[in-house]
């Protein structure tokens, strides 16, 4: 299902935005 798929970019995005705020802090 697309839902799926939804959570899954979600969860991609989520752990991209960290890494970028990690880069920023640093």
């Amino acid at each position: 299902r697309a839902e799926r798929i939804r959570i899954h970019l979600k969860k991609l995005l989520g752990r991209i935005d960290a890494l970028a705020r990690e880069g920023e802090l640093k």
